[in-house]
């Protein structure tokens, strides 16, 4: 499974994505130095980071709607089942302390980590397969780049160069900033 791989040795998963970087070079005839990330967008293809989150998602999906066989469902436990107290948070799941780093990025902390922080609209899917294709479309939203003139950057929140420029499109979303090409 890939979410093993995603979370817990990143130097493997940067060479699978250097590899696919580079099927995706040859395919679209590109340099090997071209930015990859509009056409992971363009053919609708996830990169294996984002495989990974994918999996964990759905894994999280399941889980959730009590798909999954009941010892994967007992690992998790809903805020709501620890106390009694109606909060904004009793809805979602319990995050496990841990002590050291390589509990951080196992599936029992950070598949509830990532699930908490889903949009609720993703969560609320009617069944897996809409779920899966919800995902997979929020996941390749974030490789749209903003092309405006001073940078190129992923664009995940709002651009802090175009928002005092008032030129930015009607996404309205900002900017991550990954990368940054200063154009001469």
């Amino acid at each position: 499974m890939i979410w093993v791989c995603n979370v817990s040795n990143q130097s493997k998963l940067s060479s699978l994505l250097a590899i696919q970087k580079r099927a995706i070079r040859n395919i679209c005839l590109l340099n090997y130095r071209d930015h990859t990330a509009p056409f992971f967008s363009k053919l609708n293809l996830l990169q294996v980071r984002d495989i990974g989150l994918l999996q964990v998602s759905q894994f999280m999906y399941k889980a959730n709607h009590l798909l999954l066989p009941t010892h994967f469902c007992n690992m998790f436990v809903r805020n709501s089942a620890i106390h009694r107290h109606n909060t904004r948070q009793s809805d979602k799941f319990h995050m496990v302390a841990v002590n050291s780093a390589k509990k951080l990025n196992t599936i029992k902390h950070f598949g509830p980590r990532y699930w908490n922080n889903l949009p609720l609209d993703k969560k609320l899917a009617a069944s897996l397969n809409s779920f899966r294709k919800k995902m997979k479309s929020h996941l390749i939203s974030a490789y749209v780049w903003c092309l405006c003139n001073v940078c190129c950057v992923y664009l995940m929140y709002d651009c802090p160069f175009l928002a005092a420029r008032n030129t930015h499109n009607t996404n309205k979303k900002k900017c991550l900033i990954l990368y940054i090409f200063y154009r001469v």
